[in-house]
């Protein structure tokens, strides 16, 4: 979806939708798969899947201790896939532009100003893990408990140093609140197929299941 309003509010809803339910999970998932270049982005980057690790584990607790985690582990693994979309697929500047949109250039200025720079930290991120990675690859290294620790701590210190960096930044520049921002979207040609999917998913979320066999028949 090129038009960063209809992709928010289509991820908005069918997140809801895997969130409510197992079923509404699946639909979840089949959204993301037929209606989103996400499986290919995952191909290209599989790094979100790193994600998963921590889902898996706790979902095998669940089980383990007799709770319901399979159902848990679709749920978390639809909503994973669906913002690591998201966010694969987002431009610089969009979430600014559309808080602006719906709020205006006050209250929606600041808030989309710090989206804008926490995605910008998590870009950071990447790029710093990027870089770790190849420097322990030439060295011959590989990831273990004693690595992960200075690993883990130097990508802090630098996530809090970047911070710094840009409050300063911002009071040097005289900011203060609110901002003037000048929203322009461009729209798909099918942009709207996947949106409309998403509510109409989130709709059948609510159904029962037999409902759901009703409603199609």
């Amino acid at each position: 979806m090129e038009d960063p309003r209809l992709r928010l509010f289509a991820v908005i809803a069918i997140s809801i939708c895997a969130f409510l339910s197992t079923v509404g999970a699946l639909m979840t998932l089949a959204w993301w798969a037929v209606l989103t270049p996400g499986p290919r982005l995952l191909r290209q980057s599989p790094a979100p899947l790193f994600a998963l690790v921590p889902v898996a584990l706790i979902s095998a607790l669940g089980i383990a201790t007799g709770g319901d985690g399979f159902s848990y582990f679709i749920r978390m693994t639809a909503i994973v896939l669906v913002a690591s979309y998201a966010y694969q697929v987002r431009r610089p500047g969009e979430f600014l532009q559309v808080c602006g949109w719906m709020m205006g250039n006050r209250t929606g200025f600041d808030l989309g100003l710090s989206g804008e720079i926490g995605l910008s930290s998590l870009e950071l991120l990447g790029r710093d893990l990027s870089r770790i990675r190849t420097a322990m690859q030439l060295k011959g290294m590989s990831l273990s408990w004693n690595t992960f620790g200075p690993i883990a701590g130097g990508m802090v210190i630098r996530l809090l140093s970047s911070s710094e960096d840009q409050a300063d930044l911002l009071y040097t520049r005289g900011y203060s609140e609110g901002g003037t921002a000048c929203p322009r979207f461009s729209r798909g040609t099918w942009d709207f197929v996947p949106f409309f999917a998403a509510i109409f998913f989130l709709i059948l979320s609510f159904l029962e299941v037999r409902d759901i066999f009703i409603l199609l028949q």
